[in-house]
């Protein structure tokens, strides 16, 4: 079967020795479940992302913060307030004190048994899915602001390393200075540019693997694979809605929608 271009750019132009991307004859972008499947499950939840892993997810997206002690944990907001049934900043709050409440239910309300993991459990969660042959992968975003969690990218580097999970994850952030301490930390770890915008500055982002954004247009990706990068996008719900162009990532709350059964 002859190769499409997109086939090419998901193959090739991700400049490392990733399992996600080891297959050479891709004829779709990777599905990837924001937070596990936020419209499936309780978001960044141990359950929420091992459906999301076994619905079939090439990845699964989550967020990562850092506690008071120092622990990494795995939570969109910078607060426990919406998803769980207690209150408080994250970076105020020990992992013990932060476990003390539990995930409300995205249905209900209600609480459950689960907690806020931690990113080693996270890790430990994808790597036996990988060990029973689901070939899922990791696209970690870290949270942070200008002057907070001082440290942060070494600690998730070590953690990566304890899993053996490098070859299997992709470090995104907002904030340049993440991706810029990651790739100085370890320029073999693919990190990718998040961002909201229409046009991207592949020489600015030079370190950067791809960009993963809200809006694309066909001329940003194909400026952005002539420049040996991918391309994600977020956060797209209904196939209908997807590119029409040849994107090498999806992020989706609703996996299911565009994993063929």
């Amino acid at each position: 079967m002859k190769k499409s271009i997109y086939a090419i750019c998901t193959a090739v132009l991700v400049l490392f020795a990733n399992d996600v991307f080891a297959q050479t004859e891709v004829s779709r972008p990777l599905i990837i479940a924001h937070r596990g499947g936020a419209l499936l499950g309780n978001e960044n939840s141990i359950s929420c992302l091992s459906n999301g892993m076994e619905l079939g997810s090439d990845m699964v997206e989550i967020d990562v913060h850092q506690t008071l002690d120092g622990e990494l944990v795995v939570c969109h907001d910078a607060t426990i307030d919406r998803t769980t049934d207690g209150k408080g900043a994250i970076e105020s709050m020990t992992l013990d004190s932060l476990r003390q409440f539990h995930i409300l239910d995205f249905k209900t309300g209600e609480a459950t048994d689960e907690m806020i993991p931690t990113l080693g459990e996270v890790l430990a969660l994808v790597a036996d899915g990988r060990s029973r042959g689901l070939n899922c992968g990791l696209l970690l975003e870290v949270k942070r602001k200008k002057g907070q969690y001082e440290g942060i990218e070494a600690k998730i580097l070590q953690e990566l390393n304890d899993y053996d999970a490098h070859s299997w994850t992709i470090i995104q952030s907002f904030d340049d200075s993440v991706i810029e301490n990651v790739f100085a930390l370890d320029p073999t770890m693919p990190v990718q540019k998040l961002a909201v915008m229409k046009t991207f500055k592949c020489e600015k982002y030079g370190y950067a693997s791809g960009i993963n954004t809200m809006f694309v247009s066909k001329a940003m990706v194909r400026k952005c694979h002539e420049a040996g990068k991918t391309v994600f996008v977020w956060t797209v719900n209904d196939p209908k809605k997807a590119p029409k162009y040849p994107v090498d990532g999806i992020i989706t709350n609703r996996p299911d929608l565009f994993i063929e059964k």
